[in-house]
């Protein structure tokens, strides 16, 4: 029965090519892929007005500004906020660029980290009743970009809301 081990050693050593090759990543197809581009919005305001409406827009949301560089026009600042025993930060970057005449590029990009708490009571059994001997605590985290267009759409809508008020 040689050929029937030889056989079926092929087959498993061909079930693990094709498995992972079809778990690759190929960084080239997710980073530059045509996706519909919702974190960018041109506004037809000077940047010192964009700046000051980005600021207020974050302060006012209870984002905490971790970074504030007026020469590069970059703003870093994250959020962070409890549900059980779920912790979520969501990490933003903001950068303006001037654009053509009298108009502002602001670019934002936003990644959300997710870390679950997990915790076990150890008991250690004393005759017959178990005793509390302490608990254990563990974590999972995760942390993805947020592609949610609505997350964006809310952002532009409250800089637009603030860039007018700072018009009148």
């Amino acid at each position: 029965m040689p050929g029937k081990n030889l056989r079926d050693m092929l087959l498993v050593l061909v079930l693990a090519g094709v498995l992972t090759g079809c778990a690759t990543f190929t960084p080239s197809k997710e980073v530059f892929s045509k996706k519909q581009n919702f974190n960018v919005r041109i506004y037809d305001t000077p940047i010192e007005t964009c700046w000051i409406a980005v600021k207020q827009t974050l302060l006012k949301n209870n984002f905490t500004i971790s970074v504030e560089d007026r020469q590069l026009n970059r703003f870093q600042a994250t959020k962070s906020f409890d549900k059980g025993s779920l912790s979520i930060t969501v990490n933003t970057q903001f950068t303006l660029q001037q654009h053509e005449d009298n108009k502002t590029q602001i670019f934002l990009n936003a990644t959300q980290t997710k870390k679950k708490i997990y915790t076990a009571r150890r008991t250690v059994p004393l005759l017959i009743i178990p005793i509390p001997a302490g608990t254990e605590a563990s974590q999972t985290q995760t942390e993805e970009t947020i592609e949610d267009k609505k997350f964006y759409d809310t952002f532009f809508n409250q800089v637009e809301a603030e860039i007018k008020t700072l018009m009148q």
